[in-house]
């Protein structure tokens, strides 16, 4: 469990980190074609992006186990 807690904080720190550009800007860049009032479709998109970069942290994390 110890290992989880290390790679669970070690993510968190990744996604909170505040030089995060690349995230930021690809997130900017997926929202431009969208207005104020797409705010759903907008919650949406940034919804699967976080679902599919934890998706590729998790699945380069057994990558490294195997």
């Amino acid at each position: 469990m110890s290992q989880f807690l290390l790679y669970f904080k070690v993510g968190l720190n990744h996604v909170l980190d505040i030089h995060a550009y690349d995230h930021v800007l690809f997130l900017i860049a997926l929202m431009l074609p969208y207005a104020f009032k797409d705010w759903k479709r907008v919650f949406v998109l940034v919804s699967l992006f976080t679902i599919g970069h934890t998706l590729s942290l998790i699945l380069s994390v057994l990558v490294s186990f195997l």
